[in-house]
Protein backbone atom coordinates (compact mmCIF):
# COMPACT_ATOMS: atom_id res chain seq x y z
CA UNK A 1 0.00 0.00 0.00
CA UNK A 2 2.83 2.38 0.93
CA UNK A 3 4.67 1.55 -2.32
CA UNK A 4 1.54 2.44 -4.34
CA UNK A 5 1.24 5.81 -2.55
CA UNK A 6 4.96 6.52 -3.13
CA UNK A 7 4.66 5.67 -6.81
CA UNK A 8 1.64 7.95 -7.06
CA UNK A 9 3.55 10.84 -5.44
CA UNK A 10 6.38 10.69 -8.00
CA UNK A 11 4.54 9.88 -11.19
CA UNK A 12 4.82 12.38 -14.06
CA UNK A 13 1.77 14.56 -14.75
CA UNK A 14 0.21 13.70 -18.06
CA UNK A 15 -1.32 16.40 -20.36
CA UNK A 16 -4.49 14.29 -20.36
CA UNK A 17 -4.92 15.04 -16.67
CA UNK A 18 -6.27 18.47 -17.64
CA UNK A 19 -4.84 21.76 -18.99
CA UNK A 20 -4.90 23.46 -15.59
CA UNK A 21 -2.99 20.70 -13.86
CA UNK A 22 -0.50 20.45 -16.74
CA UNK A 23 0.30 24.19 -16.61
CA UNK A 24 0.75 24.00 -12.84
CA UNK A 25 3.13 21.09 -13.25
CA UNK A 26 5.23 22.99 -15.79
CA UNK A 27 5.51 26.03 -13.51
CA UNK A 28 6.53 23.89 -10.53
CA UNK A 29 9.04 22.00 -12.63
CA UNK A 30 10.55 25.23 -13.95
CA UNK A 31 10.88 26.54 -10.39
CA UNK A 32 12.60 23.36 -9.28
CA UNK A 33 14.98 23.64 -12.22
CA UNK A 34 16.14 27.09 -11.15
CA UNK A 35 16.17 26.02 -7.51
CA UNK A 36 18.40 23.05 -8.25
CA UNK A 37 20.71 25.14 -10.46
CA UNK A 38 20.87 28.62 -8.85
CA UNK A 39 23.42 29.83 -11.42
CA UNK A 40 21.02 29.22 -14.30
CA UNK A 41 18.53 32.02 -13.59
CA UNK A 42 21.14 34.83 -13.65
CA UNK A 43 22.45 33.45 -16.93
CA UNK A 44 18.99 33.58 -18.45
CA UNK A 45 18.47 37.14 -17.21
CA UNK A 46 21.90 38.14 -18.50
CA UNK A 47 21.08 36.65 -21.90
CA UNK A 48 17.85 38.67 -22.07
CA UNK A 49 19.69 41.88 -21.11
CA UNK A 50 22.36 41.23 -23.75
CA UNK A 51 19.66 40.65 -26.37
CA UNK A 52 17.99 43.95 -25.47
CA UNK A 53 21.31 45.79 -25.78
CA UNK A 54 21.97 44.14 -29.13
CA UNK A 55 18.54 45.13 -30.48
CA UNK A 56 19.06 48.70 -29.22
CA UNK A 57 22.45 48.88 -30.94
CA UNK A 58 20.95 47.62 -34.20
CA UNK A 59 18.20 50.24 -33.98
CA UNK A 60 20.76 53.02 -33.37
CA UNK A 61 22.92 51.91 -36.28
CA UNK A 62 19.87 51.76 -38.55
CA UNK A 63 18.92 55.31 -37.54
CA UNK A 64 22.44 56.59 -38.19
CA UNK A 65 22.48 54.90 -41.59
CA UNK A 66 19.09 56.38 -42.48
CA UNK A 67 20.19 59.85 -41.31
CA UNK A 68 23.32 59.63 -43.44
CA UNK A 69 21.27 58.77 -46.50
CA UNK A 70 18.60 61.40 -45.67
CA UNK A 71 20.47 64.36 -44.19
CA UNK A 72 18.46 67.04 -42.46
CA UNK A 73 17.75 70.37 -44.13
CA UNK A 74 18.96 73.53 -42.43
CA UNK A 75 16.69 76.54 -41.97
CA UNK A 76 18.61 78.44 -44.67
CA UNK A 77 18.34 75.60 -47.20
CA UNK A 78 14.64 75.10 -46.47
CA UNK A 79 13.82 78.81 -46.84
CA UNK A 80 15.84 79.04 -50.04
CA UNK A 81 14.27 75.98 -51.68
CA UNK A 82 10.70 76.93 -50.79
CA UNK A 83 11.17 80.57 -51.86
CA UNK A 84 12.92 79.55 -55.10
CA UNK A 85 10.12 77.13 -55.99
CA UNK A 86 7.49 79.81 -55.39
CA UNK A 87 9.46 82.37 -57.40
CA UNK A 88 9.93 79.97 -60.32
CA UNK A 89 6.24 79.21 -60.42
CA UNK A 90 5.35 82.90 -60.52
CA UNK A 91 7.83 83.63 -63.33
CA UNK A 92 6.50 80.71 -65.37
CA UNK A 93 2.82 81.60 -64.89
CA UNK A 94 3.28 85.30 -65.63
CA UNK A 95 5.53 84.65 -68.63
CA UNK A 96 3.10 82.12 -70.08
CA UNK A 97 0.48 84.84 -69.84
CA UNK A 98 2.82 87.31 -71.57
CA UNK A 99 3.35 84.90 -74.45
CA UNK A 100 -0.32 85.28 -75.35
CA UNK A 101 -1.11 88.81 -74.12
CA UNK A 102 2.19 90.51 -74.97
CA UNK A 103 1.74 93.41 -77.40
CA UNK A 104 5.26 93.99 -78.71
CA UNK A 105 7.62 91.39 -80.25
CA UNK A 106 10.27 92.26 -77.64
CA UNK A 107 7.95 91.31 -74.78
CA UNK A 108 6.88 88.08 -76.43
CA UNK A 109 10.53 87.16 -76.98
CA UNK A 110 11.38 87.96 -73.36
CA UNK A 111 8.48 85.81 -72.18
CA UNK A 112 9.62 82.88 -74.32
CA UNK A 113 13.11 83.05 -72.82
CA UNK A 114 11.70 83.16 -69.30
CA UNK A 115 9.51 80.10 -69.82
CA UNK A 116 12.21 78.06 -71.55
CA UNK A 117 15.01 78.99 -69.12
CA UNK A 118 13.00 78.65 -65.89
CA UNK A 119 11.29 75.35 -66.68
CA UNK A 120 14.46 73.22 -66.56
CA UNK A 121 15.81 74.66 -63.26
CA UNK A 122 12.34 74.33 -61.74
CA UNK A 123 12.18 70.63 -62.65
CA UNK A 124 15.71 70.10 -61.29
CA UNK A 125 14.95 71.85 -58.02
CA UNK A 126 11.85 69.71 -57.55
CA UNK A 127 13.98 66.60 -58.04
CA UNK A 128 16.55 67.80 -55.49
CA UNK A 129 13.90 68.58 -52.87
CA UNK A 130 11.98 65.31 -53.36
CA UNK A 131 11.84 63.35 -50.12
CA UNK A 132 13.03 66.29 -48.05
CA UNK A 133 10.98 68.32 -45.57
CA UNK A 134 10.37 71.09 -48.10
CA UNK A 135 6.96 72.41 -49.10
CA UNK A 136 6.51 72.25 -52.87
CA UNK A 137 3.83 74.69 -54.14
CA UNK A 138 1.03 73.32 -56.30
CA UNK A 139 -0.31 76.77 -57.23
CA UNK A 140 0.36 80.48 -56.77
CA UNK A 141 -0.13 81.74 -53.23
CA UNK A 142 -2.70 84.41 -52.37
CA UNK A 143 -0.42 87.42 -53.00
CA UNK A 144 1.02 85.96 -56.21
CA UNK A 145 -2.45 85.25 -57.55
CA UNK A 146 -3.50 88.81 -56.74
CA UNK A 147 -0.55 90.23 -58.74
CA UNK A 148 -1.26 87.81 -61.57
CA UNK A 149 -4.89 88.93 -61.77
CA UNK A 150 -3.87 92.60 -61.85
CA UNK A 151 -1.46 91.97 -64.72
CA UNK A 152 -4.03 89.85 -66.54
CA UNK A 153 -6.45 92.79 -66.56
CA UNK A 154 -3.99 95.00 -68.45
CA UNK A 155 -3.77 95.14 -72.24
CA UNK A 156 -1.47 96.46 -74.98
CA UNK A 157 1.49 98.63 -74.05
CA UNK A 158 0.24 98.91 -70.48
CA UNK A 159 0.55 95.15 -70.13
CA UNK A 160 4.02 95.11 -71.71
CA UNK A 161 5.41 97.76 -69.38
CA UNK A 162 3.92 96.13 -66.31
CA UNK A 163 5.24 92.69 -67.27
CA UNK A 164 8.81 93.80 -68.03
CA UNK A 165 8.96 95.92 -64.87
CA UNK A 166 7.69 92.92 -62.93
CA UNK A 167 10.39 90.66 -64.39
CA UNK A 168 13.18 93.15 -63.67
CA UNK A 169 12.08 93.68 -60.07
CA UNK A 170 11.33 90.00 -59.53
CA UNK A 171 14.72 88.81 -60.80
CA UNK A 172 16.58 91.31 -58.65
CA UNK A 173 14.90 89.75 -55.62
CA UNK A 174 15.53 86.19 -56.85
CA UNK A 175 19.23 86.88 -57.46
CA UNK A 176 19.63 88.03 -53.86
CA UNK A 177 17.95 84.82 -52.71
CA UNK A 178 20.32 82.64 -54.76
CA UNK A 179 23.44 84.58 -53.79
CA UNK A 180 22.62 84.08 -50.11
CA UNK A 181 22.31 80.32 -50.66
CA UNK A 182 25.72 80.14 -52.36
CA UNK A 183 27.28 81.69 -49.26
CA UNK A 184 25.25 80.25 -46.39
CA UNK A 185 23.69 77.08 -47.79
CA UNK A 186 24.67 73.82 -46.07
CA UNK A 187 23.13 71.28 -48.44
CA UNK A 188 25.65 70.47 -51.19
CA UNK A 189 23.04 69.90 -53.91
CA UNK A 190 21.07 73.06 -53.18
CA UNK A 191 24.21 75.21 -52.94
CA UNK A 192 25.48 73.84 -56.26
CA UNK A 193 22.06 74.42 -57.83
CA UNK A 194 22.06 78.04 -56.71
CA UNK A 195 25.61 78.60 -57.99
CA UNK A 196 24.89 77.07 -61.41
CA UNK A 197 21.60 78.93 -61.86
CA UNK A 198 22.83 82.42 -60.96
CA UNK A 199 24.36 83.28 -64.37
CA UNK A 200 21.05 82.58 -66.11
CA UNK A 201 19.15 84.72 -63.59
CA UNK A 202 21.53 87.64 -64.09
CA UNK A 203 21.07 87.30 -67.84
CA UNK A 204 17.29 87.39 -67.42
CA UNK A 205 17.46 90.54 -65.32
CA UNK A 206 19.60 92.27 -67.94
CA UNK A 207 17.13 91.22 -70.64
CA UNK A 208 14.20 92.59 -68.63
CA UNK A 209 16.04 95.88 -67.98
CA UNK A 210 16.86 96.28 -71.69
CA UNK A 211 13.27 95.55 -72.71
CA UNK A 212 12.01 98.11 -70.21
CA UNK A 213 14.30 100.76 -71.75
CA UNK A 214 13.12 99.94 -75.25
CA UNK A 215 9.47 100.25 -74.27
CA UNK A 216 10.08 103.64 -72.63
CA UNK A 217 11.55 104.99 -75.87
CA UNK A 218 8.44 104.10 -77.87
Amino acid sequence: MQEDEKATDHREVDPDDGPGLWKLFLKVRQGLCFKRAPGLLPLVKKKKTTMKKTLLLIACLSFVSFSAQNPGISKQDKEFAESALKANMEVLKVSELAQTKGFSPEVKELAQHMVADHKKPDDLLRQITAGKSIAVPAALDKDQQKDYNKLSDKVGEDFDKSYTACMAKHHKKIIGLYEKETKKGENTELRAFATNTLPSLNHHKNMADETCKKLKKK
